[in-house]
């Protein structure tokens, strides 16, 4: 395992460090990481909401990707 914990308890900094970042590039790109931010002024469950939620989850996937095929 790269990243996390290999036993229960302890520690990971390099898992935390990574969710970090990837926080950070996720408010810094959107704005905000509050759905309630992000979704403003949308009807939930209406195809905006969808395509929105759809369209971070695949931004952040994307990025995560990139994250963890970097050497550490």
């Amino acid at each position: 395992m790269v990243y996390g914990r290999s036993t229960r308890g302890s520690d990971a900094p390099l898992v935390l460090h990574k969710a970090k970042e990837l926080h950070d590039w996720f408010k810094s790109e959107k704005g905000s990481t509050c759905c309630r931010v992000l979704l403003a002024g949308m009807e939930f469950a209406s195809p905006a909401h969808i395509d929105q939620c759809v369209t971070f989850t695949s931004d952040v996937a994307e990025h995560l990707a990139l994250m963890l095929d970097v050497a550490e």
